[in-house]
């Protein structure tokens, strides 16, 4: 199983990894709204227009962005961006 982390930052399992297969973690994300799903890739931009996707669309690209090596390259670029936001 693939360690995963979810990207949403209301979400309980937030930066903590999670062994799992793809469709149990798919269930999770299946389980937010498609309006939060699009907030996830705006405010990680890791996807240009995500409100022109579909929510199938969506939910896919979550679950698959969620594999932790991933997840973590994402989450570093994002405080990255942040620190350099800020200086």
């Amino acid at each position: 199983m693939i360690p995963r982390i979810c990207l949403d930052k209301t979400c309980s399992m937030y930066l903590k990894p999670v062994y799992c297969e793809r469709k149990q973690f798919l269930f999770h994300v299946l389980k937010k709204s498609t309006e939060t799903l699009v907030e996830i890739f705006n405010e990680h931009n890791i996807v240009k227009f995500p409100e022109e996707l579909n929510r199938l669309t969506l939910v896919n690209l979550l679950t698959d962005f969620s594999m932790e090596s991933l997840a973590n390259m994402i989450l570093q670029e994002n405080t990255h961006k942040n620190s350099d936001f800020h200086d």
